[in-house]
């Protein structure tokens, strides 16, 4: 058989061998433009978030030795403590019989669950509150993330009875503690539409502690009554 016969018959049989390797350039291709866009969001992610979104609210950068701490207060904190790093916390005893101190710091409301009424007794949950003009879901990652790293879990969704969307995310701190962050959408009186932004951390243990505090309270005033 002639060469040129050859080459013409084994170029006919493999009639798919230039889309093989044109498909392999595209397939390369992908992967490269996927890993520039993976490099340009860590990029972004690890940057500072804008400065009139955030203001100071969370702008510290050291933490308690739990991990948690925010206007200078932290889980575990006597309340007179507390109340001389907040000396305008109102602190008031509710339905429950849990004693809660509020304070407005970095323009955001914080409130703090204790585990009794007295001086000595420690803060065992923290709820801090501010509203933004705007907030993004990446913002939120972001400015949490370069402190404590990944989240250990994500849930992103429509609102069922208003219009936006609401997340919650969840980290833990070096301390083992859970840090759990809500943001959801409002709509004002005038059609605007507002990001609340909430923080949650509560120590367990203290939480238990003061769950039997509470029920030893209330065991010794039911005997006195008798």
């Amino acid at each position: 058989m002639p060469a040129r016969d050859f080459y013409k018959n084994k170029s006919a049989a493999n009639p798919n061998r230039k889309g093989h390797w044109s498909g392999i350039g595209s397939l390369i291709l992908l992967c490269l433009v996927s890993v520039f866009a993976l490099t340009l969001f860590l990029a972004w992610m690890t940057t500072e978030p804008r400065p009139n979104v955030w203001g100071g609210m969370f702008a510290q950068r050291s933490v308690g030795k739990n991990g948690i701490l925010f206007a200078d207060v932290t889980l575990g904190m006597r309340r007179s403590t507390v109340e001389k790093m907040q000396p305008g916390m109102i602190a008031r005893r509710i339905a429950s019989g849990k004693t809660v101190g509020t304070f407005r710091a970095e323009g955001a409301t914080h409130t703090l669950w204790f585990t009794g009424p007295g001086q000595d007794h420690k803060v065992h949950r923290i709820r801090i509150e501010r509203t933004y003009d705007q907030l993004g879901e990446y913002e939120v990652l972001a400015r949490f993330g370069r402190k404590y790293g990944n989240p250990v879990s994500t849930d992103c969704g429509r609102q069922v009875f208003a219009p936006g969307q609401y997340c919650h995310y969840q980290w833990l701190t070096k301390g083992g503690i859970p840090l759990d962050v809500h943001s959801r959408v409002i709509m004002t009186a005038g059609g605007a539409s507002r990001t609340v932004l909430t923080v949650i951390a509560v120590d367990s243990y203290l939480e238990g502690k003061a769950s039997g505090n509470r029920r030893g309270r209330l065991h010794a005033s039911l005997k006195s009554r008798r």
